[in-house]
């Protein structure tokens, strides 16, 4: 078991320290409160079959996820080509009026 101070832990799955906290509450993570130097410390604790089984889980959603987010970004550039295009126009059309 492997133990992450709250900000290693959010740095670590680029998550805000208040959502790591939250997570906490919610009971999604399993933390240890302990005193050292007279400061309380929280620790997320990391089992190995948790980091496993959340991962495969994280990697299918995810690149489900990253797959709509591709198409509409392919979208809106294609969107904005086109607006591009239709702005050279009249722009092209403004300099031959003067």
């Amino acid at each position: 078991m492997k133990r992450l101070t709250l900000k290693q832990y959010a740095t670590k799955n680029r998550v805000s320290i208040f959502n790591v906290i939250k997570m906490i509450q919610r009971g999604e993570l399993e933390a240890v409160e302990e005193e050292s130097d007279g400061k309380k410390i929280v620790y997320v604790i990391l089992s190995e079959e948790k980091k496993d089984n959340e991962s495969g889980d994280d990697i299918v959603s995810s690149d489900e996820d990253a797959r709509d987010e591709m198409e509409k970004l392919l979208k809106t550039i294609d969107r904005l080509n086109s607006e591009i295009s239709e702005l050279k126009e009249t722009i092209k059309r403004c300099c031959k009026e003067s």
